[in-house]
């Protein structure tokens, strides 16, 4: 008879395991966007140098704008929701495959949990 014995890894193990596949898949990437964007004949040399950076994250010159979430928005209802408040003075009926154009910031949650979307 043969027994088998389940062995667990330490959390310090799996975690040393996780970071050494990590770098070995993407840390020739890295390298790689690094020498191939920053390369003279890339399209990157061609922007001013406060732009090469595709990750800038300021209220100047942000690659990737935060949303107007004070605009209106155009939208379908997945499910009938019935009345909803959108501010302490208007509601509206919010009924299933209706279209409707309400402003962003109230209906959030809505589209988060796929309520209503956005069309």
């Amino acid at each position: 008879m043969t027994h088998h014995r389940r062995l667990q890894p330490s959390p310090s193990a799996v975690a040393l395991a996780i970071a050494t596949a990590t770098n070995r898949y993407l840390h020739p990437a890295a390298a790689t966007k690094t020498t191939t964007l920053s390369a003279p004949d890339s399209f990157l040399h061609g922007l001013p140098e406060k732009l090469r950076d595709l990750t800038t994250q300021d209220a100047e010159d942000d690659m990737i704008p935060a949303p107007n979430f004070d605009t209106h928005v155009f939208c379908k209802v997945v499910d009938t929701i019935g009345t909803f408040q959108l501010d302490q003075d208007s509601s509206v009926d919010l009924e299933e495959g209706e279209l409707y154009l309400l402003p962003f910031k109230p209906i959030r949650d809505l589209l988060l949990d796929q309520s209503i979307i956005l069309i």
